[in-house]
Formats: C-alpha cells, sequence, structure tokens
C-alpha cells in the first residue's frame, strides 16, 4: 500500500483499545494484527496510544513509536489513560466486543471505523435479530425476558436445547455470560443465578441448532458503501461447539456454489446501506437435511477468526481496516478490487442452497 493518500484525521492522537488475556489458538496471529493496525495508524502520521492487557502482545523494537499501556480493560482506566494521552479519537476494533462496549463509555472521544448503528446490531444481538427479520432474513425462534417465571412460560413454546444470553445493563465492559441449556431444570437454575448476580439485566433466549454446519463471510467495506467478501471459512465442527474450541478451512472445502452464493448475498443483504466501515463477519448455520439456513449473528472489527481469515487469505485484513477508518477508499487498500466492488448481486430472502430443485 502507498502513502500517498492523506489520512483522513493528521497528527492527531488516537487511543487504540486492544485484546484482554485469551487462551484460545491463533493468539500470535491476533496480536501481530493488532500491532499492524497500530502501526498502520501511526505511519499515517498519528500518535498511536494502545492500552491492552495481553500477555502475548509485543511491539517491534523498529517502526513508528506506539506508546503501550498495560492496564485493566476497565472504563475508568481507559478514561485516565485517555485524558491524559490527550487522545482525541478512540479505535476499539483491534480488542473485540469487550474493547468497542468500553469505547461507548468515553463520551469526549470520537469513535473510528465502524458507524452507532452497525456497532448497536453487532453488540446486541436481539437488536440484530429484528433487524434481520426486517430485511426477511432467516434467524433463529428466539425471545427476551427478564425473570425466571418468563424464562420457563417461554421456553414452552421452544424447543430444547435452548442458548441463553445474558443481556446487561450494568457495566458495558462487561463480557456477556451465555449457556447451552437442555431442560427446564437447568434453564431454572441458571436463569436464576445470573439474574441474583445482575437484577436489571434480560435474557436472550433461542433455539439452539445443533448439529448444524456453520459458516462465517467476511466482508470488508468503506466509508462510501464499497464493499468486498475478504473470506468465507467453514467450520469444521458444528453449531453448538465453541468457537475456541474448534477450528475452520478457507475456503470451504468443495465448496457448494448455490450455498456460496447464497451466504454472500444474506451478507449483502444485512450490510449493504450500513453504516460498517471497516471489517464484519456474519455468521450462519446451515441445515445438513434441508439446506435452509439461519443468521446466527454478526461481529464488526478485527478478531481471532479474522486473524487466521487473513493469513488463509493472504491479505493484511487489520492494516486495510485501520486505513479504511482513517478515510481511505477500498480501493486504495485493495487495488486488485477496483474494478468489481461496485457490482451488486440480487439478494436473496434467505440462505438456502437450493439444493432440493429438481
Amino acid at each position: 500500500m502507498g502513502s500517498s493518500m492523506a489520512p483522513k484525521h493528521q497528527r492527531e492522537t488516537i487511543l487504540v483499545i486492544g485484546p484482554g488475556p485469551r487462551r484460545a489458538a491463533g493468539t500470535d496471529q491476533y496480536a501481530h494484527g493488532v500491532v499492524v493496525a497500530c502501526t498502520a495508524l501511526a505511519e499515517a502520521g498519528h500518535k498511536v496510544v494502545l492500552i491492552d492487557n495481553a500477555p502475548y502482545l509485543a511491539l517491534p523494537e523498529t517502526g513508528p513509536e506506539i506508546e503501550r499501556h498495560v492496564e485493566p480493560l476497565t472504563p475508568e482506566v481507559v478514561k485516565q489513560i485517555a485524558a491524559h494521552s490527550g487522545a482525541c479519537l478512540v479505535y476499539a476494533e483491534t480488542g473485540g466486543d469487550g474493547a468497542q462496549r468500553l469505547a461507548r463509555t468515553i463520551q469526549d472521544l470520537t469513535p473510528m471505523g465502524s458507524g452507532p448503528e452497525i456497532t448497536a446490531l453487532a453488540l446486541d444481538r436481539s437488536r440484530l435479530f429484528s433487524r434481520l427479520s426486517e430485511l426477511g432474513l432467516p434467524v433463529p425462534a428466539h425471545a427476551i425476558v427478564d425473570t425466571a417465571q418468563a424464562a420457563l412460560e417461554v421456553a414452552q413454546s421452544m424447543e430444547y436445547p435452548l442458548q441463553a444470553t445474558l443481556k446487561s445493563d450494568g457495566d458495558p465492559g462487561d463480557a456477556e455470560a451465555s449457556a447451552l441449556l437442555y431442560n427446564q431444570s437447568d434453564l431454572k437454575e441458571w436463569v436464576e443465578q445470573q439474574l441474583d448476580i445482575d437484577p436489571g439485566a434480560a435474557l436472550l433466549l433461542e433455539k439452539a441448532h445443533l448439529g448444524w454446519q456453520r459458516f462465517e463471510v467476511i466482508v470488508i467495506r468503506d466509508g462510501e458503501g464499497r464493499q468486498a467478501v475478504a473470506g468465507l471459512q467453514a467450520y469444521l465442527e458444528p453449531t453448538g461447539t465453541d468457537t475456541a474450541d474448534t477450528g475452520w478451512v478457507q475456503p470451504p472445502v468443495s465448496p457448494d456454489p448455490k450455498l456460496t452464493q447464497a451466504l454472500i448475498e444474506t451478507s449483502r443483504t444485512l450490510l449493504d446501506g450500513s453504516d460498517l466501515k471497516g471489517v464484519a463477519s456474519l455468521t450462519l448455520a446451515v441445515d445438513p437435511d434441508t439446506h435452509s439456513g439461519l443468521v446466527l449473528d454478526l461481529s464488526i472489527g478485527t478478531s481471532r477468526t479474522i486473524a487466521f481469515a487473513a493469513v488463509a487469505a493472504g491479505r493484511p485484513l487489520f492494516e486495510m481496516a485501520a486505513r479504511i477508518a482513517l478515510g481511505a477508499p477500498l480501493a486504495y487498500v485493495w487495488p486488485q478490487e477496483q474494478s468489481t466492488v461496485a457490482v451488486r448481486v440480487p439478494v436473496s430472502p434467505a440462505v438456502d442452497t437450493g439444493a432440493s430443485d429438481p
């Protein structure tokens, strides 16, 4: 990538919220990606202040200077470092959901990267499900409750197992709790325990489609709405397996062209017209018997899976996302896509491979 394009925010201090400690595979690639993103921001003429508490992340000895603070990732600490450094911008898309929640607590900083609408969808799956339903895209059966009794009543009309996710109204930096529940007794015990810890919380209950094949579509998009698919990967283990305990392949082995097209079209249905500015990944599940599918989740920003995707595809996605956050167009960070990013594929309202067609 060249350096001829002037950055949108020249010579300002950017606070980068990095990852916390992780034990899953891929931490080395993730750490390298965070450093690459910080380097891209610094090379554009900014003072970069990185706060993280990831023991595996090490800054290079050469290259532009990056000020690093290894501290607990709490709102109080982040606010103190932001004030001390004189930061006016915050880039949280290298630190996952937790970093993005933290960034929303710092009122004096201007967020870089994706806008508030797509960020809200990525951080609140109940809101995401509502938006997907508006677009005609299929989602799991789900409900939001705030008492154990309501959870039990709702569960009577939903088939077990259920995925339960705590929607806390407490510290935005807190991670959401979740559990896979197989019967009424498990549901009652888990819900009562969580609401006892956080009485103001709500719970998202959804049908868990165990055994379905899981896919992820990775999209990169600039501030002008130009976007391209940066990766399509298939998980080796079915839904219900924690992503930290599973592997994936990119591109999928022997992919079905109709399925591939349906997955890509589904991502475009959601992301076209959105305020995504950077990288996003959409997780989908496909029934191996009927070949119908559901949208499970949306993540924005770079992540451990994005780090693997970057290596597999040979594309510096962390750097590309950082430069797009500064205002670079997609054709600048990814020149080979210049002639194709404007092409639009007709949108399908469902994830369906069409395998049942004659």
